[in-house]
């Protein structure tokens, strides 16, 4: 893997931050070792903070691009938003000053949207970046096809998002309940609320057999109201996790649930099935692709609450399902381990050298 130090990695401080980007940063930096560089394009959480602070990060940006001829290629992860507009001023300084081959790294699961709502002034620069990168990169298939239809790229890669190989136990925990995970974004896109709504149903009838634990930011007010108001003793709020906490919970559950409304190919999908837990979530995205329904989870449609219930009752009902579509899970997911990620990652920068 000689080409990594050949490459600018460009992304929000991935040590400061929350979310996909700053796992996917955070398990470069830990495999590739002194191979990472990187520059951030934002420091701070805090995005009023940051914009402040944006001009600082493009002269950092210019001072290693400046002192490094070695440096060949500029890797930017993107989303939408103020992301993008930064990532293009990045895009524009690499490509037309500094004469660097540029790669875009799509993450966004709201891009469509982003570019659906965008002014015909935005359109022209979205359009100007992914018809002039060298290379876009998406997570799946269906992001690829989405690109081709809207854009002209000059090549376009599928790059699976990366997550390490855990320990793990298969199978239910000792108790007779089920026990579910949420982790991500708080808020109607994750489809959370309906979860709940789902949770609330079921407890009229499984309630002692019933446990859910959320992990997130965003939406918290609403989510403990809701919680209040409907009485969901078996539902547990604790707040946004990571390292420790995170592995505790997914060692702790049984099936991890994610109904969302939109996404590209969530990392939390892929460290539940790192650690042999079946998932129930929503065929979208690039999903369908580590989730094969009633294989290692269960496929449901966005919004559909009847579908997302019959899931966790099949659960309830069929204890070696847990077992069984954990362990189906196990042989999806390795194709996303380091080794095999970083190797394909190596390639897409031999392919432009």
């Amino acid at each position: 893997m000689n080409n990594f130090k050949k490459a600018l990695i460009i992304s929000p401080n991935y040590k400061l931050r929350k979310g996909g980007i700053a796992s996917v940063i955070s398990l470069y930096k830990k495999y590739l070792k002194e191979k990472f560089i990187y520059t951030p394009s934002i420091y701070f959480q805090n995005i009023i903070l940051s914009s402040i602070l944006f001009p600082i990060n493009l002269l950092e940006i210019s001072f290693r691009l400046f002192t490094k001829p070695s440096i060949k290629i500029v890797h930017i992860h993107g989303s939408h938003g103020g992301s993008f507009y930064r990532k293009y001023i990045i895009f524009w300084l690499s490509k037309k000053i500094f004469k660097k081959q540029v790669i875009y790294h799509l993450h966004s699961s709201d891009f469509k949207i982003f570019y659906r709502k965008a002014s015909k002034g935005i359109k022209l620069k979205i359009n100007y970046l992914m018809n002039n990168s060298n290379v876009i990169i998406v997570l799946s298939e269906e992001w690829r096809d989405y690109i081709l239809n809207n854009f002209n790229p000059k090549k376009i890669k599928i790059l699976e998002n990366i997550v390490e190989k855990q320990k793990h136990h298969l199978g239910c925990n000792k108790s007779d309940k089920l026990i579910l995970l949420f982790l991500g974004r708080i808020g109607d896109r994750k489809g959370i609320f309906d979860l709940l709504e789902v949770i609330s149903n079921l407890n009229n009838s499984h309630k002692n057999r019933l446990e859910l634990y959320i992990g997130g930011d965003g939406e918290i007010d609403k989510l403990k109201k809701v919680i209040k108001n409907q009485n969901l003793n078996n539902v547990h709020f604790v707040g946004w996790v990571k390292d420790t906490q995170k592995t505790e919970l997914l060692n702790k559950c049984d099936v991890f649930v994610l109904p969302s409304y939109n996404e590209g190919l969530p990392i939390s999908l892929l460290e539940a099935l790192s650690f042999g837990k079946p998932i129930i979530s929503t065929s979208i995205g690039g999903i369908p692709r580590i989730l094969k329904n009633n294989v290692n989870g269960y496929l449901i449609e966005p919004g559909n609450e009847k579908q997302l219930e019959n899931a966790i009752i099949s659960y309830l009902n069929n204890k070696d399902k847990v077992k069984s579509h954990g362990e189906e899970g196990l042989t999806i997911v390795k194709n996303y381990y380091p080794e095999n990620v970083l190797s394909k990652l190596n390639n897409i920068y031999e392919e432009i050298l």
